[in-house]
This record gives C-alpha cells, sequence and structure tokens, in this order.
C-alpha cells in the first residue's frame, strides 16, 4: 500500500515547475528547451548572422573551394629514367590484374620514382596497398592522385571518403567543393559520374558539410543524393553494397534533414522530413515522436502537436514507454493552455490503469492526493508497475526530498518482496549522496527507515556503516521480516560468508526460513512457511557468497510454498545457473541441472512474461561462448520470444539497441540507450550502449556532455560515475578524471565509490602502490571475517608485504573450516603470489593445500598444482612431487577425459615451467597421458603437444622423440601432422612436425637433430631435407651436403616457395646472382619464391631477395624489398605488439607459454628488423650495404 497521502502534503506539487520538470527527466534549474529523449544540441537554432548555417549549395561550394589552387599540386622531381618507369609501371599493372598486389607494390614504388606526375600510377598503387593490407598508405596514394589531377571527379569523391574517414571534413568538403566547381556544380559533377558514384558524391559532400555547420547546403546536398539513391533503381541497390548501406540509412537520413531544419528555424519542412523518416523501414518511433513535437511546436502549429500525441496515446496504449509518458509531460508545460490536454491524459490515465507510462506522465500534473490516489489504485491491480512508484518517489524528492524516502520507507514496510525494486529508484532521485543519507537518518525510526539508509549506505560501497545500520535495526525489530532482508542484503553485498552464516541462522530462528537442517530452537518445520521476501533475499545472498547448496535449497523451499510467485521460480532458476556453473561442478552435473533451469525460468515466464530475470537466465544459458548450453540458435529464438511476448520489456528494448549498435546505426543506438538510460534497472548496460554507440559516431563531446549532465540529474547515479571516468581516460584526460574524483571524495565523504574507481586509475597509470594501500585502509574499516581477511591479503601482498598477508592467511587457516570453497581456493591463490622474500611462504602454501585435501575429498587441479609448486621450492624429492601428481590423477578433475581436463593439467604444467622445473611439467604431462584414465582425442592431443613443446623448450630432443614415438605407436598416428605431405609414414610426418616445434622456441640444434632423424627413416622426406639444408645454412655454413640436401629438395618441390627461398639463398650464397648456363641465379629463385608466396611473401625472403637485387647491381629495387620487410617488422609488427602475438601463439598452439617471447623475437625478429635498419641507413649514408656474404667468403668447405 503507498503512503497515506496526508504525508505528501496536499498542494505540495499541483503545477510546480520543478515537478513537471523533473517527471520529464530534467533536473529543475538546468535548460528545458527540447523534449527529453532529444540532444538539445542536434536541435538548437542557429544564430543569424552565422557564417555557414544558412548558405545556400552553391555559395558553400564557392566558398569551400575559394582560394585554393586550380592547378595540379606540386611533385618531387623523378629520380629515373621515364622509360623505365613505364616499364615498371607496365609490369605492375600486369602484376595487379593477376592478383599479385605485394609485387605491383614494388614495382610501381618503382615507377613512382620515375612517373611522379602521375595520377594513373598513384591510383593504381593506392589499390595494391589496400590489397596487401596498408590501408593508410592506401588513403596517401589517393589523395596524392587526386592532387595531381583536380579534374578526376571520381578521384575526388574517393580523396573525400578518405578524409572523411580520417575526421578531416573541412578538406573533404573543400576537395568536393572544387570538383562541383570544376564541373558547373554539384549536379553537373554528378552527371560526369556513374551510378554509384551519383550517390556517393552528395552523399560524402553532405555528410562533410553537417560535420562542419554548413546545414542548408547539407540540406540540398542530401536532397540530391536521395534524388539520384532513387534514380539508381532497386536492381542497382540490390547488387551495389555501397548503394545498399545508403539505402538502409534513408531513415536516419531523412531525420538529420529534419535536425537541421529545426537548427535553421524551417520548421514545417523538418515535421515534412520527420514524417518521411517514420513512412521508412525501420524509424525509431522513439526518436522521432519528440523531434515532430518540438518542430510542430516551433511551427505555430500547436493543436496539431496536441492531436498528433493524443492520437499516438491512445492507438498505441499497449506498447507505451517511458519516453512516450515523459513527452507528454514535456508537451504540458510546454503549451499555452495545458489545461485540455492534460483533462485528456488523465482520462487515457483513468481508462487504462495498467499503464505505467500514462500514470508517470499525468503523476506531475495533479494535486498529490489524486496522484497518490492514482498510483495506489495502479500498485492495487495484480502485477502492479513499481516503476510508477519509482517515478513519483523521483517527483517527490525533485520537490521534498525526505518526504520521497518516507514514501519509499513505509512501501517497503508493507510489501518487502518489493524492496529491491523500490529503493534502486531511490538511486536517481535528484539529491547528492550526503542529502539522500541525512533524509534517511531524518526519518523515524522504522524497519523501512533502516532498509533505505542501508540500501543507500551500500550503494555508496559504505559496507561497513550499512552492516552497522543493519544489525541496529535487526536488534530492534527482530521479528520484523523486512531487518532480516536487509540483513541478508548487507552481508550478501559485503561478500561476508560468516555475517551471511548467522543472518540465516537468525532467520531460520524467527521462523521465516526452513532450516537446513533444523535447529532445535526453530519452530516446527510443518507449523512454519518461508516468508517469500526473506527467502528470496536468503537465496540471492547465498548464490552470491558462495553457498550454492544452501541457496538452492532456500529457493526450492520458497517455490514449494509460493507456487504462484514468479519471482521464486526466476530465484531459483539464477539459484541453479550459479550453481551448475560452479567450477567445482563436474560437467555430467552441469548438463544434469539444464532441464531444472530452463523448467524453473520457463515457469517463472508463464507466470509473467516481462520478467527480466528470467529471460536473462535462459540467455545465459544459450549463450555461444560462455552458456552451459551454447546454443546460436536457441538464444536467437529466445530474443524472438522475446520481442513476441514482452515487446516493451527492457530486454527487448535493450536487444533493440544492441542489434543498432552491431549494425553501425549508432545514431539510432543512442537514441534507444538514452531512454534506458534513465531506468535503474536497465542504467548500466544502457549507458554502455550510449557512450559506446557516440564514441563511434565521433561524437566524444556530446557523450561527454550526457554524462556529466546525467550526474547533475541524479548524482547517486553509479553507471554514469564510472562512465564518465573511462571517458576521460580514453581520450587522454587522466588528470582531469583524477582531480575529478577527488573532488568528489572531498566534497562527500560517505559516497566511497569514487575510491575505487580512483584505485583502478591509479593501476592504470603505473601508481599500483596508491590503489593498494587506499584498498587496504577500505579493507580495515569492514566488520571481521573472511573476505576482510582475504582482502587484507590480497592487498599486502601487491603491496609487498608478504608477511603481513602471510599473517591474514595463517588467521585463516586456524579457522579453516568456516571457509567457503571458493574462499578456501582465494587462499590458497594469494598464498602462492607471495614474494620470495615472505616467511614460510611454500610451508604456508602446502599447509592450506593440505587442509584442502583433508576438508573435501575431490581437490582441484589447482591445489595439486599450488602444492607441487610448494615441493619444488622447498627443494623436496622429485618423487614427492610426482607422488603429487600421481594423487591428482586419481582425483574427479584429475581424471576429466574432456577439454578442460586437459586445460587444468597444461595449467598445472604452466606452473611448474614457471618454477624453473621444466622437466617435471613435461612429466607430469606424459603421465596423465600414458597413465591416466584415456582422454579424449582433442583433450588428448592438447596434453602431448603441450608435453612435446615443454621438451622442446629445453632443446630435449631425445626425450621429445622418445614420446612422440610411443604417442604413434599407441595410436597409430599423430594428427597433428596428418597434413604433413610427402613423407613415407607416420613416424616421419611426426617427427617432421616434431622439428618444427623446436625450431618455433628457439632449439635449432635440437631441430636439426630431429631432421636429421627424419631423413634417416625416411630419405626421400623433401621438406626435411630442405629445412635442414636451409637450417645448415643460415647457421653460416656452406658445404657439399647442404648443397645436396637443398637442390634433392627443390628437385621434389620445384613450386614451394619457401624451397625456391632456400635454393635462392644457397644461390645467393654460392655467388651465382644471376642467371647463367648452370640456371636460374639467386634473384630469379628469390623473386619467384615471394611471386610464389600468394602476395604475402615472408620478411626473410624479402630480406634475402633485397641482398641479391643488391649484388646485382639493381640498388633502388633491393631498397624497396628492405623498407618492405622492414615496415613488415618494425612498423606494421612492433616489439610489443609481436611480444603479444608470441605469447598468444604458444599458448594458441602449445597450450602454454614454454619459452620467453622476447628471447623468440629477439631471434626471429629482432636481429632481422637490426640489420635492415641498419642496411637502410648506410645505404641513405651513402655507404655500401651490410649484404650478407656471397661466393668464396661463405663457403665454408667441401
Amino acid at each position: 500500500m503507498l503512503a497515506a497521502p496526508g504525508c505528501l502534503g496536499a498542494g505540495a506539487l499541483a503545477g510546480s515547475p520543478s515537478a513537471v520538470l523533473f517527471a520529464a527527466g530534467i533536473v529543475p534549474g538546468t535548460p528545458a528547451t527540447v523534449p527529453p529523449g532529444v540532444d538539445a544540441a542536434l536541435l538548437a537554432p542557429r544564430a543569424p548572422d552565422d557564417p555557414r548555417a544558412f548558405v545556400p549549395l552553391d555559395g558553400a561550394l564557392a566558398q569551400l573551394a575559394e582560394g585554393w589552387p586550380d592547378q595540379p599540386s606540386a611533385v618531387p622531381a623523378a629520380s629515373g629514367d621515364p622509360e623505365d618507369g613505364l616499364r615498371a609501371y607496365a609490369k605492375g599493372r600486369d602484376a595487379a590484374a593477376g592478383g599479385r598486389w605485394l609485387m605491383a607494390a614494388t614495382e610501381l614504388e618503382k615507377a613512382r620514382a620515375s612517373l611522379p606526375a602521375s595520377p594513373e600510377v598513384a591510383r593504381l598503387l593506392a589499390h595494391a596497398y589496400l590489397q596487401v593490407g596498408s590501408p593508410a598508405r592506401a588513403g596517401d596514394e589517393l589523395l596524392r592522385a587526386q592532387s595531381l589531377d583536380p579534374s578526376d571527379p571520381r578521384l575526388a569523391v574517393e580523396a573525400a571518403t578518405v578524409l572523411i574517414g580520417r575526421r578531416q571534413t573541412e578538406a573533404a568538403a573543400s576537395v568536393l567543393a572544387r570538383a562541383a566547381n570544376r564541373a558547373g556544380g554539384l549536379s553537373a559533377l554528378c552527371a560526369r559520374l556513374d551510378p554509384e558514384m551519383r550517390v556517393a558524391a552528395p552523399t560524402a559532400l553532405a555528410e562533410a558539410l553537417r560535420e562542419e555547420g554548413w546545414d542548408t547546403a547539407f540540406v540540398e546536398s542530401t536532397r540530391i543524393a536521395l534524388a539520384a539513391l532513387d534514380a539508381a533503381g532497386d536492381a542497382a541497390i540490390a547488387t551495389n553494397p555501397r548503394l545498399g548501406v545508403l539505402h538502409r540509412r534513408r531513415a536516419e537520413t531523412n531525420r538529420a534533414v529534419g535536425d537541421a531544419l529545426c537548427r535553421l528555424g524551417r520548421f514545417d519542412e523538418a515535421v515534412a522530413a520527420f514524417d518521411r523518416a517514420a513512412e521508412l523501414p525501420n524509424p525509431d518511433p522513439a526518436a522521432l515522436r519528440p523531434r515532430v513535437a518540438w518542430a510542430l511546436l516551433e511551427a505555430d502549429r500547436e493543436p496539431e502537436a496536441v492531436t498528433r500525441l493524443v492520437t499516438t496515446l491512445n492507438e498505441n496504449i499497449d506498447t507505451l514507454r517511458d519516453a512516450d509518458g515523459a513527452l507528454a509531460t514535456w508537451l504540458l508545460g510546454a503549451i499555452g493552455d495545458p489545461d485540455p490536454l492534460q483533462e485528456q491524459l488523465q482520462a487515457i490515465a483513468e481508462a487504462h490503469p495498467e499503464s505505467g507510462p500514462m500514470l508517470r506522465a499525468i503523476a506531475g500534473q495533479l494535486p498529490p492526493k489524486e496522484a497518490a490516489d492514482l498510483i495506489e489504485a495502479h500498485l492495487a491491480r495484480e502485477g502492479g508497475d513499481t516503476s510508477a512508484v519509482g517515478r513519483l518517489i523521483q517527483l517527490l524528492a525533485a520537490h521534498d526530498l525526505r518526504r520521497a524516502l518516507a514514501v519509499a520507507a513505509r512501501l517497503v514496510e508493507d510489501d518487502p518482496q518489493r524492496v529491491g525494486e523500490v529503493v534502486t529508484w531511490l538511486y536517481l532521485v535528484p539529491a547528492t549522496p550526503t542529502a539522500a543519507l541525512d533524509a534517511a537518518r531524518a526519518l523515524p525510526p522504522s524497519s523501512g527507515r533502516s532498509a533505505v539508509l542501508t540500501a543507500l549506505l551500500l550503494h555508496l560501497e559504505n559496507g561497513p556503516e550499512a552492516w552497522t545500520e543493519a544489525m541496529d535495526a535487526w536488534r530492534q525489530w527482530p521479528a520484523d521480516p523486512l531487518v532480516h532482508v536487509t540483513r541478508l542484503a548487507a552481508a550478501r553485498q559485503l561478500q561476508e560468508s560468516w555475517l551471511l552464516a548467522d543472518a540465516l541462522t537468525d532467520a531460520e530462528a524467527a521462523g521465516f526460513l526452513l532450516a537446513a537442517p533444523a535447529s532445535a530452537t526453530a519452530p516446527p518445520a510443518e507449523a512454519r512457511v518461508p516468508d517469500l521476501a526473506v527467502s528470496m533475499s536468503a537465496a540471492v545472498a547465498c548464490s552470491a557468497t558462495g553457498l550454492l547448496d544452501r541457496g538452492v535449497e532456500i529457493a526450492r523451499a520458497a517455490v514449494e510454498a509460493h507456487p504462484d510467485a514468479s519471482q521464486a521460480r526466476t530465484v531459483l532458476a539464477e539459484a541453479l545457473l550459479r550453481q551448475a556453473e560452479a567450477p567445482s561442478r563436474s560437467d555430467q552435473e552441469r548438463f544434469g541441472a539444464i532441464a531444472a533451469i530452463v523448467d524453473a525460468a520457463e515457469q517463472a515466464i508463464e507466470r509473467d512474461p516481462s520478467s527480466q530475470p528470467a529471460w536473462s537466465v535462459l540467455l545465459a544459458l544459450y549463450d555461444p561462448r560462455t552458456g552451459l548450453l551454447p546454443d546460436a540458435e536457441r538464444r536467437r529464438a529466445t530474443l524472438e520470444r522475446i520481442a513476441a511476448m514482452a515487446p516493451d520489456s527492457l530486454l527487448a528494448r535493450f536487444n533493440a539497441a544492441a542489434i543498432d549498435l552491431a549494425a553501425g546505426r549508432f545514431s539510432a543506438a543512442a537514441d534507444k540507450a538514452r531512454e534506458l538510460a534513465s531506468l535503474p534497472q536497465s542504467e548500466q548496460a544502457a549507458v554502455e550502449i550510449l557512450i559506446t554507440a557516440l564514441a563511434r559516431d565521433g561524437r566524444l563531446d556530446e557523450a561527454d556532455r550526457w554524462l556529466r549532465q546525467r550526474l547533475e540529474e541524479a548524482p547517486l547515479a553509479t553507471p554514469p560515475l564510472a562512465a564518465l571516468v573511462v571517458l576521460l581516460g580514453q581520450t587522454g584526460r587522466m588528470e582531469e578524471a583524477e582531480a575529478f574524483l577527488q573532488s568528489r571524495l572531498a566534497t562527500e565523504p560517505a559516497d566511497l565509490r569514487p575510491a575505487a574507481l580512483l584505485d583502478d586509475l591509479w593501476r592504470r597509470t603505473g601508481r599500483s602502490d596508491l590503489a593498494c594501500r587506499s584498498g587496504r585502509e577500505r579493507a580495515l574499516r569492514r566488520p571481521e571475517g573472511s573476505r576482510r581477511a582475504l582482502e587484507l591479503a590480497a592487498f599486502n601482498a601487491e603491496c609487498g608485504d608478504g608477511d603481513a598477508a602471510a599473517t591474514e592467511l595463517r588467521w585463516l587457516l586456524e579457522r579453516f573450516d568456516r571457509l567457503t570453497r571458493d574462499e578456501a581456493l582465494a587462499a590458497v591463490g594469494i598464498a602462492q603470489r607471495l614474494d620470495d622474500f615472505t616467511t614460510g611462504r611454500d610451508e604456508l602454501v602446502q599447509d592450506l593445500c593440505t587442509r584442502f585435501g583433508d576438508r573435501y575429498a575431490d581437490a582441484p587441479l589447482a591445489i595439486a598444482s599450488a602444492a607441487a609448486v610448494a615441493a619444488t621450492r622447498l627443494s623436496r624429492p622429485d618423487e614427492a612431487v610426482l607422488a603429487i601428481v600421481d594423487q591428482a590423477l586419481r582425483s574427479r578433475e584429475g581424471s576429466d577425459p574432456g577439454p578442460e581436463g586437459a586445460e587444468r593439467w597444461i595449467a598445472l604444467a604452466q606452473a611448474l615451467v614457471d618454477a624453473h622445473r621444466p622437466d617435471l611439467a613435461a612429466e607430469a604431462l606424459r603421465r596423465r597421458v600414458l597413465d591416466g584414465e584415456r582422454q579424449q582425442l582433442p583433450a588428448h592431443l592438447a596434453t602431448a603437444t603441450a608435453s612435446l613443446a615443454i621438451d622442446a623448450s629445453a632443446g630435449d630432443a631425445a626425450s621429445s622423440m622418445a614420446f612422440l614415438r610411443q604417442l604413434v605407436s599407441r595410436d597409430g598416428d599423430w594428427p597433428p601432422s596428418s597434413d604433413i605431405v610427402g613423407a613415407a609414414s607416420p613416424e616421419s610426418r611426426a617427427l617432421f612436425w616434431l622439428s618444427t616445434v623446436h625450431s618455433i622456441v628457439g632449439e635449432e640444434r635440437a631441430a636439426a637433430a630431429v631432421l636429421e632423424e627424419v631423413i634417416r627413416i625416411d630419405p626421400a622426406q623433401a621438406m626435411a631435407r630442405n629445412n635442414l639444408g636451409f637450417a645448415l645454412l643460415d647457421a653460416g655454413r656452406l658445404d657439399d651436403r647442404i648443397v645436396d640436401l637443398i637442390e634433392t629438395a627443390q628437385a621434389e618441390l620445384p613450386d614451394d616457395p619457401s624451397v625456391l627461398d632456400s635454393l635462392g639463398w644457397l644461390r645467393y650464397a654460392q655467388g651465382r646472382i644471376d642467371d647463367d648456363a648452370r640456371g636460374p641465379g639467386a634473384v630469379s629463385l628469390l623473386s619467384l619464391a615471394a611471386e610464389r608466396s600468394g602476395g604475402a611473401p615472408s620478411t626473410e625472403m624479402l630480406d634475402h631477395l633485397g641482398d641479391a637485387l643488391w649484388r646485382a647491381g639493381r640498388e633502388a629495387e633491393a631498397q624497396v624489398a628492405w623498407a618492405a620487410a622492414y615496415e613488415s617488422t618494425a612498423t606494421q609488427n612492433p616489439r610489443e605488439r609481436m611480444l603479444q602475438v608470441l605469447a598468444e601463439y604458444q599458448q594458441r598452439e602449445f597450450g602454454l607459454v614454454v619459452r620467453d617471447p622476447r628471447e623468440i623475437f629477439d631471434r626471429q625478429f629482432g636481429e632481422l628488423a637490426s640489420r635492415l635498419a641498419r642496411k637502410l641507413e648506410q645505404v641513405r649514408s651513402g655507404l655500401p650495404p651490410a649484404v650478407a656474404p656471397s661466393g668464396a667468403e661463405a663457403w665454408t668447405g667441401g
């Protein structure tokens, strides 16, 4: 029941401007010129003397082109013979025609040196760079081509598109303006272009004009573009992707035209543009309706604005959104005579008391008593809309904060089941944290007052004070279910399992929960019915705090006692899902739980189709990436059901915004998200979509402005606070973000949310010490419990105070039996992270692991891993470590035959590798493969591969070959080597594969030893001969055997690019640079190798080719090859990025990192990049480059 009308104060809000504004989503005192849901900057009128906005298209084009040269830009002097340039151009053109783009780029670069004024060369070179994955250089060449031939209209359009993509819209507009002026106007320019460019040209110009503030010219250019699009015809639109995209965006285009016309004061035309947008497919009514209302009012068509709104409300009563209600409220405050509209709105609201949006639209215009009566009638209906109460609380708070909180307190006292729904609306009231807390503390003592105050404190992340308040209330009113709900919520947010356990015990003793097992103090079970609100709060708290089984028990009891309660079944579905997702659950247990999860969620949906949490359970279950039952088709079908059964639900609306964002419809996504961001249930996700959409649309200033305005409207809201800090960081304003947070902490000391954000900012800016100290201070203020000790241990460990961390962990060790499984695992994890200087670290790890094993019969492999590493650090015998491994083999996780089991074993091996015991790591994996339960094929391959990679990283060719032979003997093959051709047997294929593993991790000698074995058992294996020959040659050797190895390999594989490269490098070493009577020389072979590489020769190939070309006297071509190779290594693949790539490669191929990526990079890329840079610098300095030895200087014997 709602609070008594008298407490609202009769007439307190009637006609109040603040009430009208806040109901519209606008805080009093802020500008209220445009309807809610529309950014004021989009419709703000231009100043009459604006130098751009009112200039027509022809005038804009003339101004933009004025002062720009009408002749080609200056070009550098030719550095070569034009005839050579023409030949190079012909070769580049032929290579491009054949799809050999790297060769085309190489030849065209040579051509450009001799023909620097040729736009054809620049245009084709741009296309070649685009094909080889260098769009930036492609754009540069397009701009160069356009500057060389300003008269080419297509080049102008392509260049302008590049400039727009680089946010250089003024330059883009100028380029198109000059092209249009030369052609005699934009229409004349379009007439010279093909159908695609006839649309693209005015579209690109319109985009540039809009960004630069030429509103009138933007409208004219857009109209030309839309006419050209219509003229293109359906067939062209269906087959041309570019036209298809522009066609699908017509609604957004017309809306943008309407916005511009509003800025120009041409409101009748704006209404027509908005109406055209509404007639097109996929318009967004939520974005168009407020724009139409605004334009109609500004056009002095007030009656039409009212008529349209009333018609819309009546025709769409079942699908109205909050935005429609907010628009109605705004219109009431904007028209001259609001009484007739108010009467019509009140009549609609009374005729449809089930409509929350209508109720919220009219409540702010009624005297408080009438508004309260209307709200109360709404709530009295089955499934009443709590959001209506939330909006009323916001409305009251704008006028009298204390009275609004009193209403909230009485509401939760009357119905504790709705406490969560009601209090979330408090976070959006227009009040500072201090004001809200002071107002709540000023309320008369009651369980409702305590619930409101505790909720505010928890929201402000002031957990210690919240817990004190909750406990004080429980001591005063132990028989009130609301205080138990409040206490359980506080324990949940504090994540303190010990506090939660005590709260559960007290709730059982009070008869609100069924005991498990029944306690001596509880009334007889058969005489008790668990309280629904307490049960739901308890089940949610248990699931969030790691008491998973207890959470399911409580939820099941609630469903049995309250079978018609949709919320109880939703909570049961959530508890079952959390239980099944726990790492301690086996795959069989997880799959067995799916039917129960689906049943509980479906039953909740059957009782309440708009239940967002129930739908969310199904979506999480079917998530293709993380779900227990990953199924994209089922997830898609569920989203379709949501759209059909609950079209106006938050999930349906949120999904529509997410679809727009994914499809690149950023404006539409932002409009939808902006509406959802005003609701507490969807605020977090909506703010993320809104800011992402605005950022991707290049509207960062608007995102910044919206977040700051939102924080002014609702200072208690958390998502805008966090998003603003992130936005400031992403735009390089870290100091501003820090000052902002420090200021919030100084002015609102009871609000601890900025402290956590500040910690994160400090960590991102390399000041983890500050974050660590801050976190430790907050942890010290928490009530005593396991979570407090874990946080203190973690922060002390991070701060480098290992002994203090160990003290907290030993305190937990003494109370180990009270820890949840997750807490015990966390304690072991923190102990493992303690530094080497911590006294008794490894003994502590062993003690924790032993206690874990004693308490839980089936310890996870993470415990075995920690114990094994501790044993190695304590210099325990290898037999002791392997005994831990053998024991793990018998555990449930250790015997898991699936991929997850393999991942756990590989993680154990990674820990031993990191502890500098790769031999034990490899042996542990070998035992899992050979002695443990037989694995599924993917898991078997992953585990065995990891073991072989560890052996390879140690250069242990003998062990790796012996193990691999065991695998081939047992399994008949080694599947990873199945695609290797030319091998006579599975054994030779497998060993050849193994040689590549040794080579990847930098153990070339071991790789050569394996290749020698391959050739011994399979002399005809051509690729093995090639690799061994090249490895020896690359190591600085050149003798008859190397010649034989490479030449015989090439005879078997004459077209293989790597073999051609080996032979070309051999010829180079032999001094055979050019072709002669004996056959092709190094230049021909290395050029052919690059050509046969599918347009993507390796850096090493290009380096070889450059050296050969230099030796052949073709110095310009050599520099092109070296430059391409250097760009590939140093520019396109910088060191930091490559280190990450190399780590990820090992993780992907081997399952773990066996060799420091820095070592691999320095060997494979660093030395080569330095060598290339040195040669290029030497050439620039006029010195001979240090190319590789050739001829007699390279021969080492034979």
